[in-house]
């Protein structure tokens, strides 16, 4: 996960020059972001089997975000998140994997400021250690952020989402009161070129 994060910042500088240079505006229309969110995040969940309680996360979860902006302001993407992760207890490694498909809709607040809404949908697969079932997941959402421009194609992002998760599936087979609703609170960096 380190040499993915590792790479992931590389390219990200390789790129920051280029959309300096080439950008105007980051949210014009033809314009590209690529984006490492969730550097630092908050997770608030309360779902059928948490009973009354609310069950409450603090964590990295870095996830790579792309998208292109097909009008002024409106930006389709999506994000992707793969992590392995093996101890020398287990036999076989845990894997998780999303893909999550995004639409959103940026408002310039201030010449260095812009706000954005956003509408989310997405799969999710798991694997556990010594379990040869896999785990699916829908997910859907809604959120709103705030990026500020540290330079005219870099900006420090902050959002908070609210994500519904249905029944969860073990090899195709839905699992009954294993729904959940999340607020997720995080933070990240995005390049626009």
């Amino acid at each position: 996960m380190k040499k993915i994060l590792l790479t992931l910042v590389l390219l990200w500088l390789v790129l920051f020059p280029v959309s300096v240079v080439a950008q105007q505006n980051p949210i014009d229309a033809g314009s590209f972001e690529f984006g490492i969110g969730n550097i630092a995040n908050l997770w608030l969940q309360k779902g059928d089997n948490y009973d009354e309680a609310t069950d409450i996360s603090i964590g990295s979860t870095p996830v790579l975000t792309f998208g292109y902006f097909v009008s002024d302001g409106i930006m389709l993407g999506a994000s992707i998140y793969y992590e392995s992760y093996k101890s020398e207890s287990m036999t076989d490694p845990d894997t998780d994997f999303l893909l999550q498909p995004q639409l959103k809709y940026y408002i310039p607040v201030s010449s260095q400021t812009l706000a954005n809404l956003r509408i989310l949908a997405g799969y999710s697969s798991s694997t556990y250690d010594g379990d040869s079932e896999t785990y699916t997941r829908t997910r859907f959402g809604l959120g709103g952020g705030l990026t500020y421009l540290l330079l005219p194609g870099l900006g420090a992002v902050i959002h908070a989402d609210y994500i519904y998760f249905p029944n969860r599936a073990v090899s195709g087979t839905t699992i009954d009161n294993s729904s959940y609703n999340i607020i997720e609170i995080g933070v990240g960096l995005s390049a626009y070129f």
